[in-house]
């Protein structure tokens, strides 16, 4: 399974900003991701690129302006590799899997009409001539009237019949609008004059051929951007994969419920006639005793706090689905809504950092508490 995923992040030159990105994207297990609007330029990259375990492409605009990159995962760099690019709107890579190359292109298209009718233009002459391409990116433009709601309305002006014409040429199509024919959701939001305005302007356009392999596309609410994420999960081998590596989140010493399942572990354990015999051999037990009863609470806590965030990421589609539809909703509960999600994806973000070797080392403090914790299970057997 490929992870592929698209997003307008409003600006990512602030370090803090871009590190609590990074480290959602590999929460979430993004294997490519398409950026648009980066606003850097080639001096800021030496300090951000140390934040993510990948490659990074990027193609920066003027002025602190446009900028398109590609985060690409560890676990798939040696597969990519970049073909060209041009004016900080668009860059190209190509991904090898098996005996498939993909081409991958990333655009941001001007919201000015003139610009956009140009660079579609100037797109659709470097689109390779091939069946293996992945379109994705902000196109700044509406394919339906489902695809937009309030002031703004879908027009077929010329951007749009350009947008539609590559399509066709290249053989590609929206796979989420063929999967969901009557749906409304959005990918942009924002707050004009007290009125939501929404509309669905990103886009990921697949090969026809490449529809039997897409195992879901969807779009993920975040409080990065005013845009959506919009998610591909695509799988072009059935090779089966082990259940990866256990790490230990050192944030559950904070937790007293944890803590608590835990002294009692120990002084049950106690009685154990090997405490006396055997203290390594019981020692060696405890471990893996530990070992399975943090897995188990860590992952009932997180079943809980992800469907906790489910509802609510659900509430707020809830809410904009009210604005489609006319209906009076509470302006203020949309806000309240959107700072409850960031409150969420701001504890994944801190979870994600805790985890990752650097800030193991640089933590030395919470690293120390989970030593010390260990210390006092070392001081039992010695009793």
């Amino acid at each position: 399974m490929v992870n592929i995923v698209s997003i307008n992040a409003n600006g990512l030159r602030d370090v803090t900003k871009f590190q609590n990105f990074t480290k959602y994207c590999s929460e979430n297990y993004f294997d490519i991701v398409g950026i648009q609007e980066t606003f850097w330029d080639d001096g800021i990259i030496p300090n951000i690129e140390k934040f993510w375990e990948g490659k990074i492409y990027f193609c920066n605009g003027v002025n602190l302006r446009q900028g398109v990159a590609f985060l690409v995962s560890k676990r798939v760099q040696k597969q990519v590799s970049e073909i060209q690019s041009f004016g900080g709107r668009c860059i190209h890579i190509s991904f090898k899997q098996d005996d498939k190359t993909i081409d991958i292109i990333n655009c941001y298209v001007p919201n000015i009409m003139q610009e956009k009718n140009k660079f579609f233009e100037k797109l659709s002459s470097k689109v390779p001539n091939s069946e293996n391409i992945i379109l994705l990116g902000d196109m700044n433009t509406s394919l339906s009237n489902l695809d937009r709601c309030g002031k703004t309305v879908h027009t077929q002006d010329k951007a749009y019949k350009e947008l539609t014409n590559m399509c066709d040429m290249f053989n590609l199509y929206d796979v989420w609008r063929a999967r969901n024919q009557n749906a409304r959701t959005f990918s942009w939001r924002r707050i004009v004059q007290n009125v939501l305005i929404q509309s669905r302007i990103d886009y990921i356009f697949i090969s026809k051929a490449y529809s039997q392999f897409v195992k879901n596309v969807y779009f993920k609410h975040n409080t990065f951007s005013d845009h959506s994420f919009v998610n591909l999960n695509i799988d072009f081998t059935e090779i089966e994969r082990g259940p990866g590596l256990w790490i230990f989140n050192n944030l559950l010493l904070h937790d007293e419920d944890y803590v608590k399942k835990n002294s009692r572990l120990i002084e049950k354990e106690k009685s154990c006639r090997l405490f006396d015999d055997e203290p390594l051999i019981w020692y060696d037990n405890l471990k893996f005793k530990i070992k399975q009863l943090s897995k188990s609470y860590a992952q009932n806590k997180s079943r809980i706090e992800k469907s906790e965030y489910f509802k609510l990421q659900n509430e707020y589609e809830k809410l904009s689905s009210m604005a489609v539809n006319n209906v009076n909703f509470d302006l203020n509960k949309f806000e309240e809504m959107k700072l409850k999600l960031k409150t969420y994806e701001d504890k994944i973000c801190k979870g994600a950092i805790l985890r990752s070797k650097a800030q193991w080392a640089i933590d030395d403090d919470k690293s120390s508490k989970y030593v010390l914790q260990l210390e006092k299970y070392k001081q039992i057997v010695t009793l």
